[in-house]
């Protein structure tokens, strides 16, 4: 009796590596791997993101690097790693101004350049706040304007 149960167990050890294997060895294009970053994204794994963001980069040189970079830099614009962020939209930037692209692809890739821009200033506020947490520089400067020197 306990050499088939043993005998089970292990059918059903091996069984359950064979479909992690096949989960594994599943084929991941592109659009699988965006998607899949943009739930762990959702999910607020922002680590986990990024490093597949990453692994999508150098295993699709000819992908929608501005779409990954960005998204690098989002990821850690939430992780509120600023410089780091600020370097991936920079890259973004850059890149929209510098590489050739088609009409139609500078119409699509000028969203991340804007996109860009926008969490840049979001992320100097952020750090700005962060230095005056209750903002009494702001309130300061409001009652200055309000009662003015004689």
């Amino acid at each position: 009796m306990r050499v088939i149960m043993l005998f089970c167990i292990t059918i059903v050890m091996f069984g359950c590596k064979t479909i992690e294997q096949k989960k594994n060895e599943e084929k991941w294009d592109f659009n699988k791997y965006m998607m899949e970053s943009q739930n762990l994204t959702s999910a607020e794994r922002y680590l986990k993101s990024i490093d597949l963001l990453k692994e999508a980069a150098i295993k699709f040189p000819d992908g929608d690097l501005m779409g990954i970079n960005y998204n690098i830099g989002y990821n850690y614009y939430k992780l509120k790693r600023y410089d780091d962020a600020n370097g991936y939209f920079n890259l973004v930037i850059k890149s929209y101004e510098e590489k050739p692209f088609t009409d139609a692809e500078k119409q699509e890739y000028q969203k991340y350049v804007i996109l860009s821009n926008i969490i840049i200033e979001k992320a100097k506020k952020d750090i700005e706040e962060a230095k005056d947490p209750y903002r009494i520089k702001e309130e300061m400067e409001e009652n200055r304007k309000l009662r003015p020197k004689k």
